[in-house]
């Protein structure tokens, strides 16, 4: 298999995310693994995902994208589809395809792709959509008997 460095592939390196790609899916692969193009709509997708939580460019270095591959969208399938599973991490110079491996995915599969933050994007994407909330003085203690009540009720 290709070894993709520890900075991984700028994903606007054509040849070297189509030779990786074509490496994982092997030389019969079907019309459900990735390709160049769904590398980058994935990653396009991604930025308009992190513009929506207000995330400035500075603040999104280390994002990741995993993205599990597409599958028939349909029950005729019975059987998992052999699939391409990534992640691309953004840097300072844009995103970088870091893992790349074949995955079998089922149809009924719900997973297509995520976003994952670290802590700090956590906190600031949760601090830009409190803004402008303040909360109810004696409110702090109401919350875990309200959770302590669902979680009895489950």
């Amino acid at each position: 298999m290709m070894k993709i460095g520890k900075h991984g592939i700028k994903i606007d390196d054509l040849e070297q995310v189509e030779a990786v790609l074509a490496e994982v899916n092997g030389p019969r692969a079907s019309k459900w693994v990735a390709d160049f193009l769904t590398v980058t709509g994935i990653s396009a997708k991604a930025d308009k995902k992190l513009d929506a939580a207000g995330l400035s460019a500075s603040a999104r270095i280390g994002a990741v994208v995993e993205f599990y591959g597409h599958v028939p969208d349909t029950k005729a399938y019975k059987y998992a589809v052999k699939t391409t599973h990534f992640k691309l991490r953004l840097f300072k110079d844009g995103w970088r395809l870091a893992h790349a491996e074949e995955a079998y995915r089922h149809p009924t599969s719900s997973r297509n792709w995520r976003v994952l933050l670290t802590d700090l994007q956590i906190y600031l994407v949760a601090k830009i959509a409190l803004e402008g909330f303040h909360g109810i003085q004696g409110g702090a203690n109401r919350i875990p008997n309200a959770l302590e009540s669902l979680q009895v009720a489950a």
